[in-house]
């Protein structure tokens, strides 16, 4: 694997493991304890986006950027921050595109947080996408 095409942004296994003091067994498990958990949190801001339920947004994004965080997962914490402080400031603008956004990072980040799991190495992904902000 070519050193350069690693986007450590995406999910720093590296970082994540360590954090977990290299112990394959207990990476696993928190990793399937996401698996399991972060779907009901992705509904919960679709229905926030779709009903326009800012303060449902802003905890579903917390929580969810709160599992990101702990992966070390810094572009999909980033599109999940971005919701969570549209959320908090009561500011719907844009918001269909910050999830729009949050998908394609947790398409990327999946099969990552799976790779790592089963013990392989960081993914290896296309550049980040050129996107403005959303938030200003």
């Amino acid at each position: 694997m070519n050193e350069t095409q690693i986007d450590t942004s995406v999910l720093d296994r590296n970082a994540f493991v360590g954090r977990l003091g290299g112990d394959p067994e207990l990476v696993a498990e928190v990793v399937q304890l996401f698996l399991m958990r972060y779907e009901s949190a992705m509904n919960d801001i679709r229905s926030a986006v779709r009903c326009v339920n800012l303060k449902l947004l802003e905890r579903a994004a917390h929580l969810l950027r709160g599992y990101f965080v702990s992966f070390q997962a810094q572009r999909a914490s980033e599109a999940a921050h971005a919701l969570e402080i549209k959320g908090r400031l009561g500011d719907a603008q844009n918001i269909i595109l910050l999830l729009e956004n949050l998908e394609r990072e947790v398409r990327l980040l999946i099969p990552a947080i799976k790779d790592v799991a089963e013990g392989g190495g960081p993914l290896t992904v296309s550049p980040r996408p050129t996107t403005s902000s959303a938030i200003d």
